[in-house]
């Protein structure tokens, strides 16, 4: 597949992955969010930003490509988590016990991988404001 064709084609699955989120958002049925939904929007959005990514790399061999924006996408979603975690009212509150818990890692961990609904839900877009998951 040509670069070309990786980039268009990461840039479909993403724009997939905003109609499926306007499909289960609440703005459009008024219910809460669908939590599965959300998840489905969170992979196929990631598989778009990794194909996407493959074509931008340009590189020859797909096997390395895919590794490279799968860890281009993780390094996005760390950093964003990061951030989230520094500027929220939690820092301070957490203690070096806490941090030692697995609770805490699972949330975090789970932040970076679904990093694009939890941007979603960070802008409010689309009724996506409130918690989807405890």
């Amino acid at each position: 597949m040509r670069y070309a064709q990786r980039l268009i084609l990461g840039i479909a699955l993403i724009v997939v992955s905003l109609i499926i989120l306007w499909f289960g958002s609440p703005s459009r049925t008024g219910l809460d969010p669908s939590p599965t939904l959300a998840v489905v929007f969170s992979v196929v959005f990631a598989i778009g930003f990794i194909v996407g990514a493959m074509g931008l790399m340009g590189m020859e061999k797909d096997y390395p490509a895919l590794l490279s924006g799968l860890v281009l996408y993780f390094i996005v979603g760390g950093l964003i988590a990061v951030f989230t975690y520094v500027n929220s009212s939690r820092l301070g509150l957490n203690t070096l016990d806490e941090a030692g818990t697995t609770s805490f890692w699972v949330y975090w961990i789970r932040f970076a991988a679904l990093w694009p609904l939890e941007v979603v839900r960070a802008l409010g877009v689309l009724g996506y404001d409130r918690v989807i998951w405890d």
